[in-house]
């Protein structure tokens, strides 16, 4: 992305901005999204990270590796909950069995 030619600085920004400001992956961004470590808005379809959230996290000290909310589970327990009765070759959300018009 082109730097920006205005003296404003940005309030918001967009995953890989956001990214490359604290000299990590957008994996990782999404990691700490996910995980409730970075606060993020929503606007129309897309998800920015304010600029206040990049700097607190940059402030803070992180020992550990930034890994998926999943791992962090000590359980090993999954959030997704268990479906023995879905079929995975069957597309979901349709019904079948419904008249086309």
């Amino acid at each position: 992305m082109k730097p920006r030619k205005t003296s404003t600085p940005r309030l918001l920004h967009s995953r890989r901005d956001a990214a490359d400001i604290l000299g990590i992956s957008i994996r990782a961004i999404d990691y700490l999204i996910a995980s409730q470590q970075l606060a993020t808005r929503v606007i129309g379809r897309r998800r920015l990270i304010p600029d206040g959230e990049l700097t607190k996290y940059a402030r803070r000290d992180h020992p550990g590796p930034i890994i998926p909310p999943e791992s962090r589970r000590a359980s090993g327990a999954s959030s997704r909950p268990e479906h023995n009765d879905v079929d995975p070759h069957k597309p979901q959300g349709r019904d079948d069995d419904r008249e086309t018009l």
